[in-house]
């Protein structure tokens, strides 16, 4: 009876010390295994989850280990039957390492994301239709909901995507247009890297270019497993550099008061408010700068344009310059020391009051202009109502 329980034992033991062990030698060797055989069940299954047509055109290779390890060169991914342009994203390669075990145990924990030369083409159309939308949007949930939702989430989750121990970006490549507003926006991310342990704060680093000027940040935010945008909002903090001026900047994104949104409190140095208006090609020839600058973003809406119709932006400022002088005669007023405001509310006005000197005179200003959706579609001298009030006159 023993003999026959030890070679039981010995029969069931064997194959997974067999397995172990040639993973273990596969591992040293470090030898990938091409797969590209299964590159059409690979691009057939991609494309009728994603109800988009998905073409792997490079090899498809395996690194067999226990954190096994799949890379796929040249892949496209085309935008929705009928749209202008077949391509939204390309990917020169890209790198997945998963660990095994944890994915037996219905837990999604990546050792390694990498990926290369990835280039994004983002649309909006004019019927409000986008090109990144894969599923039918979705209302946000009431608070009650949102405690049912989540409870029902946690139950018929069957994988629970814990973290990702190492990512790394280079070369990526968004281009944006907004067809309501006529315009286009591209960004360069040249590289991130960073990591989201378990159970631990995510840490990631970036840098690249906007509208051709350079940045880079650093963004720290709450443990992986607890970003569920749908349900809540997510605790997160940048700071870093943009255009050479330093801000920092803290906030959350997700589910808040109803409605899911990116809030954020940003605090920023010294700053040419006329070469950043220019820059955003809101208006031009605005001769003004400010010591410091804070923003309260409230943003909210899927396109360009309906960010900028249903956002609320406050900026502050402390010990701005305005230059009022015509650039022609050099007459006109510089006022200096201005304290104060600018905001625009979902649809309104863009309201503007400071406070400051002409020479050492104390004055108030109050300027009415237009709607920022405005400003951005019809960028350059654009008329507003000012009221000027000092030494009592207004």
């Amino acid at each position: 009876m023993k003999k026959f329980l030890r070679w039981t034992v010995i029969l069931i033991v064997t194959p997974f010390v067999l397995f172990a062990a040639v993973l273990t030698v596969v591992s040293l060797m470090n030898i990938t295994v091409n797969i590209d055989a299964i590159r059409p069940l690979v691009e057939k299954g991609a494309s009728v989850a994603l109800d988009r047509k998905v073409v792997i055109a490079g090899p498809v290779e395996l690194l067999p280990t226990l954190s096994p390890s799949i890379e796929v060169q040249d892949v496209r991914l085309d935008n929705p039957e009928g749209w202008g342009s077949s391509e939204f994203v390309t990917v020169k390669l890209v790198r997945i390492q998963l660990g095994l075990l944890d994915l037996l145990r219905k837990k999604i924990n990546i050792d390694e994301i990498t990926a290369e030369g990835v280039s994004v083409h983002l649309e909006s159309r004019k019927d409000d239709i986008n090109n990144w939308s894969f599923t039918s949007s979705e209302k946000p949930t009431t608070p009650v909901q949102k405690e049912s939702s989540q409870a029902a989430e946690d139950e018929s989750a069957a994988l629970a995507f814990k973290a990702v121990d190492k990512l790394f970006l280079k070369n990526i490549e968004v281009t944006y247009t907004d067809a309501v507003l006529d315009k286009t926006i591209n960004f360069q991310l040249d590289e991130l890297s960073g990591q989201a342990p378990v159970g631990e704060s995510v840490a990631f680093h970036a840098q690249g270019s906007l509208q051709g000027q350079s940045y880079s940040f650093d963004l720290d935010a709450e443990a992986l497993n607890t970003f569920r945008p749908k349900v809540k909002a997510w605790p997160l903090e940048l700071t870093g550099l943009i255009a050479g001026t330093p801000f920092s900047a803290k906030g959350d994104i997700g589910l808040k008061n109803n409605e899911r949104q990116l809030s954020l409190n940003v605090t920023v140095g010294a700053v040419d408010i006329g070469g950043l208006l220019s820059w955003l090609k809101v208006a031009e020839n605005v001769k003004a700068s400010t010591e410091d600058l804070g923003l309260n973003l409230q943003i909210q809406g899927d396109s360009l344009h309906e960010m900028l119709n249903q956002s609320t932006f406050t900026f502050t400022l402390r010990g701005g310059i305005l230059d009022l002088s015509d650039p022609d005669s050099g007459k006109g007023l510089m006022l200096s020391k201005l304290d104060g405001t600018i905001g625009a509310q979902p649809g309104s006005a863009i309201g503007i009051s400071l406070q400051g000197e002409v020479d050492t005179t104390p004055v108030s200003i109050t300027i009415q202009g237009m709607p920022l959706v405005q400003y951005i579609s019809e960028p350059g001298e654009l008329p507003v109502t000012l009221s000027f009030a000092a030494a009592g006159a207004e």
